[in-house]
């Protein structure tokens, strides 16, 4: 009849408070395993100074743990009280208008489950190292939600010849039901949410995925710089995930891992990342045969523009069009376009996008190149620039054709040694400097020679 996962959105309260006395639970038994950690270990004077850190942190921890507890215990107890005096009403029978009356539990209800949500919220961030997915990659669990589900009973009447639904185990719901014949089915609804909660059968439903940074993650709407380092993520976590006994797998049946395969995403911070960028970007976790990994992206722009961007230092953000002519020797606009249209026909937005992205490439200084080795050149060019410049976040500029450079470009497609970066190395051709001296003995030898055959030509 219903279903709740997690305590977002808050709308059952009953629901939302048992899945925050579970999570308490669940909080006190790890913070109780990471302060017996500490009392256990022996630690030298400085290791020392940092276990009593630590263990300060654990005790504010705890602290807010157990507000989170009293506060579920007030808030259980108030809901009880309103949900008897609304089937009060319903007994004595002053309120006529039962979905007027319904309506105003649900504004009560509603107060008590977002009551508890901040709650839970609250003691969440509080003990983000504890509920944070990097806990379950390390310890192997599943990143998951509880999960409650209401079930009702039918009921077959051989006297009716027909069944029965039974809703609640109320015995004032079936009283008011027989006094009150040919309510209609909106009415039996308001009645049966009338019911208090402890007539209703919830049940527990197993535990329910979580996806890493969704709805009920507990690093959403957390600060990349501060929350994320003190709970061990990525700076640049940007979630689209599940976490299966400790495994990251993406959503085709929760087994594909999550590398080397492209997902897209929708997060309203990449607006920021520059002028005319949009909230959609396709993120691709690359793994080398070595086991390290790095994350790529691609936004998409509101111009048509794709633009590729990674770290190594700092963020690249560097044109895809630029990058599929240097791939390719003898690429065209035509045949491109092809490719990128080849098995979509039935779309009727797919190939105008795909004319906007060669537009905009056309648009740029270097669109008029035809030869992959111009392309090769230009993105030299750009690369030696922004090197000279970058210290943050800055795009590769647009360079003249007419700009001269004396580079030239040495890729190392693997790496030699295994870090987390590709390498790249720059030559500059250096004019031979000639020292001083020789020059001072090279004129002194020309001159001895000039006067030596002046002295032939005399004679």
């Amino acid at each position: 009849m219903d279903v709740v996962v997690g305590v977002n959105p808050a709308r059952v309260a009953n629901a939302v408070l048992d899945h925050l006395d579970a999570k308490i639970v669940i909080l006190r038994n790890r913070l109780s395993s990471a302060m017996d950690g500490i009392q256990a270990s022996a630690a030298s004077p400085d290791m020392q100074i940092l276990q009593d850190r630590q263990r300060r942190e654990y005790t504010i921890m705890k602290g807010r743990i157990e507000d989170a507890k009293q506060s579920a215990e007030s808030l259980r107890l108030r809901w009880a009280s309103e949900e008897e005096a609304f089937l009060e009403k319903v007994r004595a029978g002053s309120h006529t208008d039962l979905k007027e009356l319904a309506d105003s539990k649900k504004i009560k209800e509603l107060e008590i489950a977002e009551s508890a949500a901040r709650s839970h919220d609250d003691m969440c961030y509080r003990c983000l190292p504890f509920v944070s997915p990097q806990y379950y990659r390390r310890y192997q669990l599943t990143y998951s939600t509880p999960c409650q589900i209401r079930i009702g009973i039918r009921v077959f009447s051989r006297e009716k010849d027909a069944f029965i639904s039974v809703p609640n185990t109320c015995p004032q719901y079936f009283q008011y039901v027989s006094s009150h014949a040919g309510l209609d089915a909106d009415t039996l609804g308001a009645l049966d949410y009338l019911i208090p909660s402890n007539h209703k059968l919830w049940i527990p439903f197993d535990e329910f995925p979580e996806m890493v940074m969704g709805k009920r993650c507990a690093l959403r709407d957390t600060d990349n710089n501060v929350d994320h380092e003190r709970a061990m993520e990525e700076h640049k976590e940007v979630g689209a995930y599940f976490l299966m006994k400790g495994g990251e797998r993406i959503l085709r049946a929760l087994l594909m891992q999550r590398c080397n395969v492209p997902i897209n995403i929708h997060r309203d911070r990449f607006v920021t990342q520059g002028p005319n960028f949009s909230a959609n970007a396709v993120v691709v976790r690359s793994k080398r045969p070595s086991g390290l990994t790095v994350q790529n992206y691609f936004y998409y722009s509101t111009v048509g523009e794709i633009l590729f961007s990674f770290a190594r230092k700092v963020v690249w953000h560097i044109p895809v069009s630029l990058l599929l002519f240097c791939l390719k020797p003898g690429l065209t606009p035509l045949n491109l376009f092809q490719l990128l249209t080849a098995g979509v026909e039935g779309s009727t937005s797919h190939e105008p996008r795909v004319e906007a992205f060669l537009q905009h490439h056309r648009s740029k200084s270097y669109g008029a190149l035809t030869n992959h080795i111009d392309y090769l050149t230009v993105l030299g060019r750009m690369y030696r620039q922004y090197q000279q410049s970058s210290s943050a976040f800055r795009f590769l500029p647009d360079l003249h054709p007419q700009l001269e450079c004396h580079l030239s470009l040495i890729h190392i497609s693997e790496p030699t040694r295994l870090l987390s970066i590709s390498y790249a190395v720059f030559c500059l051709k250096k004019k031979k400097k000639i020292k001083y001296k020789t020059i001072e003995k090279y004129k002194i030898q020309t001159t001895k020679c000039i006067q030596k055959k002046m002295i032939i030509n005399s004679k």
